[in-house]
């Protein structure tokens, strides 16, 4: 599905590709913390080098999201120290780099 997106993107749309982000990339186990992933296949590293994108984030599933974005909060403000929202926060910085600030 992301390898047809990124086609799609580039040959039809001729969209510029800013990189890839890869959501519900693993789960950090609450208990202990060990990283688990969720889905098989290649990880976010090996599509993003596959495609010839930069990855720009992993982020983590978090049920927390859903919760607060029902409620039209950012999980960044809501619980700006989970690493879902760091993710994000690392998006906002690499979009904002490549836009330009204040563009």
């Amino acid at each position: 599905m992301v390898k047809k997106a990124v086609t799609v993107a580039r040959d039809a749309l001729s969209a510029p590709l800013i990189g890839l982000v890869c959501n519900m990339a693993y789960h950090l186990c609450p208990s202990c913390g060990a990283r688990e992933t969720l889905f098989s296949g290649p990880s976010a590293q090996e599509m993003a080098r596959d495609l010839g994108v930069l990855l720009l984030a992993e982020v983590p599933f978090d049920p927390r999201l859903a919760e607060v974005g029902d409620q039209g909060v950012p999980l960044a403000v809501a619980a700006p120290d989970a690493p879902a929202a760091a993710a994000f926060r690392q998006v906002a910085q690499a979009l904002e780099g490549f836009w330009g600030r204040g563009s």
